[in-house]
């Protein structure tokens, strides 16, 4: 697991980069962009300022727009994919950056593309084997909705044991995780 250090008061924090990639963009990696940003809002609303989380996709078109069950699927979650648009990953982009990949295969093109970048699959991150996220695309809502619910709660854990993972006092840093215990799921509804 990486190590990311805690950004004492009145030190500028700097930026970390978390990039979500899949194949074409349109679907889980979004989604994933999403959930992540929703939960760095909800539950370390101090540890904002310190993460920009993007997504990217392996074979992407540029400037489509995400899926419609996708749509569907982070609408039901209250959030938005409107103003997504594909972009495809490059290792300019990936420059210091934490790569997270939703099955094994992306991780090892995503190391070819960005040799140095850090990259492993979301379940890895999260603390669990390396297992894939199964692909919604062309699936009904049915499918989304698994998919959604898989994500959500991999990046509830992962979140959760990078953020444990910080050095320092979490309440004297003011970075102090909110909410749920890391073993409760997310999803809420």
């Amino acid at each position: 697991m990486t190590q990311y250090r805690r950004v004492r008061r009145g030190e500028t924090p700097k930026e970390n980069l978390i990039i979500f990639v899949c194949t074409g963009n349109t679907c889980r990696s979004p989604m994933a962009e999403v959930f992540a940003n929703d939960w760095l809002r909800r539950h370390c609303p101090n540890c904002t300022s310190q993460w920009r989380i993007a997504s990217a996709g392996i074979s992407a078109l540029t400037g489509v727009p995400a899926s419609e069950g996708a749509c569907e699927a982070v609408r039901v979650a209250g959030l938005s994919l409107n103003d997504h648009r594909t972009r495809r990953f490059s290792a300019a982009d990936a420059e210091g950056a934490l790569v997270l990949t939703m099955t094994r295969a992306q991780a090892a093109v995503a190391r070819k593309i960005a040799p140095r970048s850090r990259v492993m699959t979301v379940s890895a991150w999260a603390g669990g084997p390396e297992a894939d996220i199964c692909d919604p695309y062309c699936g009904g809502a049915a499918e989304y909705s698994a998919c959604s619910t898989q994500l959500r709660r991999l990046i509830n854990q992962g979140f959760r044991r990078m953020i444990r993972s910080l050095p320092g006092d979490p309440e004297a840093d003011g970075n102090e995780v909110s909410g749920q215990s890391a073993s409760e799921a997310e999803p809420e509804p």
